[in-house]
């Protein structure tokens, strides 16, 4: 995905969607969920490993501007 204001648009509202308190973040289900509406589901080996990565701060929670950096760089 290239770098642009439509594909962070596109991000956002896909992020969006598994945010059901509109707060800003997910937790690892809807994060597995999220990954699953974007590309391939990933396995849960897979998945563990992506959240700890971009969970940088070890909140236990993905905020969307982690999941766009993470994104990116992928």
């Amino acid at each position: 995905m290239s770098n642009n204001s439509n594909d962070i648009a596109g991000l956002h509202r896909e992020f969006s969607r598994f945010d059901s308190d509109n707060n800003g973040r997910i937790e690892y289900e809807e994060f597995i969920e999220l990954l699953g509406s974007v590309g391939p589901r990933p396995t849960e080996e897979e998945a563990q490993l992506a959240f700890s990565v971009i969970d940088s701060d070890n909140t236990g929670y993905v905020e969307f501007e982690e999941f766009v950096h993470w994104w990116l760089d992928h």
